[in-house]
C-alpha cells in the first residue's frame, strides 16, 4: 500500500493482466469502481508486467494463470516477477477445481488464489486481504487439498532393508520440483537438458509408484509437514480467506 508524503496509507495499486485485453478491461472496470484502489493493466506478458509494476510501484499483480489456454505461460510470468526480487505480492486467477493448478500457483509465488467465478467484490477482498500479509484461499480449495494429502502418502525414499530408492541427482531433481520450478529451470540449473530432466522424473516416478508431478509434489509436502511437526517447539498455521 503506498503512503502520502504525510505517512497516511493511500491507494492500493493493483496491476491487472488477464488472458485477453476484453477481460483485463472487464476486470479494470470493475475494480476501478472502489475508491481506494488505483488500477493499472498490462498485457499478459513477462516484459509488460515487470515494467508496469516498476513504473507504478504496484502492491498486488492479479495475473491470469492462463495465456492462449496454456497455464504454464501464465505461471512463468509470475516465477519471474517473483526472481525479479520485486515486493509486489500476487494473485492468480484460476478454475479452482483443478487442484494441479492451485499448487503449481503457489509453488510459483502467488499469495492468493481466486476462482474466475467468484463476483468483484470477493476479489476486492481477496486483494485487501493479501495486501495486509495474508493469503487467500477459499474453504473448497482447502478442503481439496486435504483430502489429497490425506490421500497421498509420505515419501519413503528407501526400501525396506534402507537403501535409498533414490540417487543424489534423482533427489535433486525432486527438490527443485518442490521448490517449483520447471523442467527447463530445472535443466539450466543442474546443467542437464530438458529431455534428461523429463526421464530423471520418469524413473523416480517410477520407484516411488506416482504417475505425475502432482503426486510428488503432494508427497513431498506430506514428508515436510510430518517432519516440521515432529521437531520440537514447531508450529503449523493458515490462514484462509
Amino acid at each position: 500500500m503506498q503512503k502520502d508524503p504525510q505517512g497516511h496509507a493511500g491507494a492500493i495499486h493493483v496491476l491487472v493482466a488477464d488472458d485477453s485485453p476484453f477481460h483485463t478491461q472487464l476486470l479494470v472496470s470493475a475494480l476501478s469502481r472502489t475508491p481506494d484502489l488505483k488500477i493499472f493493466s498490462s498485457t499478459l506478458d513477462t516484459t509488460s508486467v515487470l515494467a508496469t509494476s516498476i513504473a507504478h510501484e504496484i502492491d498486488i499483480a492479479v495475473l491470469s494463470a492462463f495465456a492462449d489456454r496454456d497455464t504454464e505461460h501464465g505461471l512463468q510470468i509470475l516465477r519471474e516477477l517473483r526472481d525479479s526480487g520485486s515486493d509486489t505480492r500476487s494473485v492468480v486467477l484460476l478454475d479452482s477445481r483443478r487442484i494441479e493448478s492451485v499448487l503449481e500457483a503457489f509453488r510459483a509465488g502467488a499469495h492468493g488464489v481466486f476462482d474466475h467465478s467468484q463476483s468483484p467484490d470477493a476479489l476486492h477482498k481477496c486483494i485487501r486481504r493479501v495486501n495486509d500479509g495474508q493469503i487467500w484461499i477459499n474453504n473448497q480449495q482447502i478442503a481439496i487439498i486435504l483430502e489429497f494429502l490425506a490421500s497421498t502418502p509420505r515419501l519413503k525414499a528407501v526400501d525396506a532393508k534402507g537403501i535409498n530408492l533414490l540417487s543424489g541427482r534423482e533427489s535433486a531433481v525432486v527438490r527443485c520440483v518442490v521448490e517449483g520450478l520447471t523442467n527447463r529451470e530445472i535443466g539450466n540449473r543442474l546443467k542437464l537438458s530438458q529431455h534428461t530432466i523429463k526421464n530423471y522424473l520418469f524413473r523416480i516416478f517410477d520407484k516411488l509408484g506416482i504417475s505425475s508431478r502432482t503426486e510428488l509434489l503432494l508427497m513431498a509436502v506430506n514428508q515436510s509437514t510430518a517432519d516440521a511437526l515432529a521437531r520440537p517447539n514447531t508450529s503449523v498455521r493458515a490462514k484462509s480467506a
